[in-house]
């Protein structure tokens, strides 16, 4: 179906609700981090209404029966409006990471939230990868745009050319407002600390391989299949992200 969003745009979303695996009422509006002094604490506990003790052996539950330790799922549109709630919450700079597999559809999610909230900036981690280092550049990134956000300064990244394996144009990243980066292995386990909220994009994988040869074209089949899907199916078995995130959307 197609909806209007805030900023005027169209934009084509599931016509279903959301399947939330946990007993919030669907009219509960969960208060942002900084409302509940919880901005501190890592993951789920952002999103849910627990009055956290951090000694509990079993972690935290809230009085809807939310499962802390249980991603939620949602609808794009639903994803925008906690993010809005974290924005309105802080003058600091929210950090969302929007991780999944190749073909996912991290990038359009990325796309839809930005425009949804209007003035948010788009970091895509496919511009810090280059064909010498595996994955992409995280210290990089972590020196261009992560640490100056993090302490009230903008960022600013140059964009690396596959192809050429050369530094391209450069981008600005300014503080306030919300930067979403996304790309696959975003929400490693050695950057959980850095986000505010993070996002799983789940897609089957045939429809994820259809994707991407349409994008890269079939000349790219034997790397999709031989070193980038099994380089993928090795940080979801290592790092469970699906399970370690915020939020979970439905990438198809």
């Amino acid at each position: 179906m197609s909806t209007t969003l805030e900023n005027g745009a169209i934009a084509t979303v599931e016509n279903r609700p959301s399947q939330l695996r946990c007993a919030m009422p669907r009219s509960y509006e969960p208060p942002t981090a900084v409302e509940r002094g919880l901005d501190h604490l890592p993951g789920r506990h952002r999103h849910c209404s627990a009055i956290v003790n951090r000694g509990r052996a079993d972690g935290c539950c809230c009085r809807f029966g939310h499962n802390c330790d249980v991603p939620v799922t949602v609808t794009a549109v639903e994803l925008a409006a906690h993010v809005r709630r974290l924005r309105d919450g802080t003058p600091r700079t929210v950090l969302v990471a929007i991780d999944g597999e190749g073909g996912a559809g991290k990038s359009t999610l990325a796309s839809l939230l930005a425009a949804t909230l209007g003035g948010a900036t788009v970091v895509c981690l496919d511009d810090f990868a280059r064909p010498t280092v595996p994955g992409w550049d995280r210290q990089r990134m972590i020196r261009q745009v992560l640490d100056p956000l993090r302490t009230g300064r903008p960022g600013r990244y140059q964009r690396w050319d596959w192809a050429t394996d050369a530094g391209a144009e450069w981008h600005d990243v300014p503080t306030g407002g919300v930067v979403i980066v996304e790309g696959v292995s975003a929400t490693r386990q050695d950057l959980s600390d850095r986000w505010d909220l993070t996002v799983w994009v789940s897609t089957p994988r045939d429809l994820r391989l259809e994707r991407g040869l349409a994008r890269d074209g079939d000349a790219m089949r034997r790397q999709w299949l031989d070193v980038w899907m099994p380089e993928e199916d090795a940080y979801v078995a290592g790092e469970r992200p699906a399970e370690r995130a915020d939020f979970i959307v439905d990438g198809r």
